[in-house]
């Protein structure tokens, strides 16, 4: 039919076969609705949020969606979008819908779930960790503390312990429809870095550079093996771990600055109670003073609180200890013994109080002396240090003479007081007169006397 035209009929009599002598006049008019219009002909859309047909965005209401430009089936308007679909829109208008459809192309974009090397994450509680502190491979990821819907939490939202939180991944506009779970536990005990400098007396002798000397690494006499144990006296009793370290020869094959002088034995002690010590480690020592560990890497001690005490020993030395309890900073410890001023290191209460550390060089160092590994440094008297380096000295499987003025006792030996590698009881630079010399010039011992008993270790 033509829009606007008059039609004629007729009837025919199906007896006589007359048409009427007067036709009936019909006008028509034939309706189109427009096709409905859109700013976009492709749209994108993210899964996440779920979008149906009826988010296709149109310029006019009461559209009809198709899965076909010309006939084919009408598209409820809740039905899911299909990602690189085209869609068909009428509309109806007069009761007449378009005969010209639109057709739109849609795009559902979904952002990968976002991935971690741990859905399970431990941090510490004293740093204060944020949603930014949790681990995952992707950037331009945000967190939700929910797997679906909720609002985003701000990066510097402070972890909760026990926690899982959602991680979503956004790329192109889109997040991801899925999330990752990572479940946080925040702990109040901590792996920690402890960056120790100390100095030895005994391997400061003869020295004018500042480094002490490694004559025990040059002659192999090192053990990789940590030496320490209560086996030499209870001052060394491991506690909490500790006593199983073990260095190699690449390690001690270092030289330089940063070659191993000896062992030292670390504890870390109670911030408020001194005396308790919570957890011992063996570490290596270099000339520079610098205390690593046994894999001659920086000290990483675990399970740590916030604030604690230090105090570092050595076999043949007194040990020393901070006054004041060290406050954790970004997982690092921060403790030069040899540049503290005296006021710093811990004494004893009372008539045991004594000079906590030696200066040589403008150094603090630790005091040499102690052969028999207790707390005194003694030259005559029950217990006294001389009498282990004489028994050192007797017992050396080279000395078939059992002579005291053996000179060829090499080893590894607590009696050798400035550790050249030998213990020398007597003759030229032997080790009985150092400890003879630091007894008699100790400030306290006014009298200079060799008997002198206070010559005390000044920790608890």
């Amino acid at each position: 039919m033509t829009n606007g035209a008059t039609y004629y009929g007729s009837l025919t009599d199906a007896a006589t076969g007359c048409q009427s002598a007067t036709r009936l006049a019909v006008t028509v008019t034939v309706s189109n609705a427009i096709t409905p219009t859109t700013t976009d002909t492709t749209q994108d859309f993210c899964l996440i949020d779920a979008p149906t047909v009826s988010d296709i965005q149109v310029n006019q209401a009461g559209i009809i969606w198709y899965t076909a430009a010309t006939g084919g089936t009408v598209v409820p308007g809740n039905t899911a979008l299909v990602s690189g679909t085209t869609y068909y829109a009428s509309q109806t208008i007069g009761g007449c819908e378009s005969a010209t459809r639109l057709a739109v192309t849609v795009t559902v974009g979904n952002a990968l779930t976002p991935t971690t090397t741990n859905i399970t994450q431990a941090f510490c509680a004293y740093n204060n960790p944020t949603i930014a502190n949790i681990q995952v491979n992707q950037a331009n990821v945000i967190w939700y503390a929910a797997s679906n819907g909720g609002t985003a939490l701000a990066a510097n939202t402070p972890l909760v312990n026990g926690t899982t939180y959602y991680g979503a991944l956004v790329t192109g506009g889109c997040e991801s429809a899925t999330r990752l779970a990572v479940t946080v536990n925040l702990s109040n005990l901590c792996d920690v870095t402890l960056n120790l400098k100390v100095a030895l007396q005994g391997s400061l002798y003869g020295t004018s550079n500042g480094l002490m000397r490694d004559n025990l690494r040059t002659l192999n006499l090192i053990p990789l093996n940590q030496p320490y144990s209560s086996a030499l006296n209870m001052r060394f009793t491991h506690v909490n771990g500790g006593g199983a370290e073990a260095t190699t020869a690449a390690v001690l094959n270092v030289s330089g600055g940063n070659a191993i002088v000896d062992w030292v034995f670390i504890e870390v002690r109670d911030a408020l109670a001194p005396q308790t010590v919570i957890k011992t480690v063996s570490a290596l020592l270099q000339r520079d003073g610098d205390i690593v560990s046994a894999s001659g890497d920086a000290l990483v001690v675990s399970n740590l609180p916030e604030n604690f005490i230090v105090a570092v020993k050595h076999r043949n030395h007194f040990g020393t200890m901070s006054a004041n309890a060290v406050t954790v900073d970004n997982n690092t410890v921060t403790i030069d013994f040899t540049t503290m001023a005296m006021t710093d290191f811990y004494t004893l209460p009372g008539n045991a109080q004594g000079v906590p550390v030696v200066t040589v060089g403008g150094l603090r160092a630790l005091r040499a002396g102690n052969a028999n590994y207790d707390r005194r440094i003694k030259y005559d008297g029950v217990n006294n240090d001389r009498q282990m380096q004489g028994s050192q000295v007797l017992s050396h499987p080279d000395n078939t003479g059992q002579v005291l003025n053996f000179a060829g006792a090499e080893g590894y030996f607590s009696g050798d007081i400035n550790m050249d590698g030998k213990v020398l009881y007597d003759g030229a630079n032997n080790d009985r007169q150092i400890i003879l010399n630091i007894v008699v010039t100790y400030p306290l011992n006014t009298g200079t006397l060799a008997n002198y008993n206070d010559l005390v270790e000044q920790i608890p």
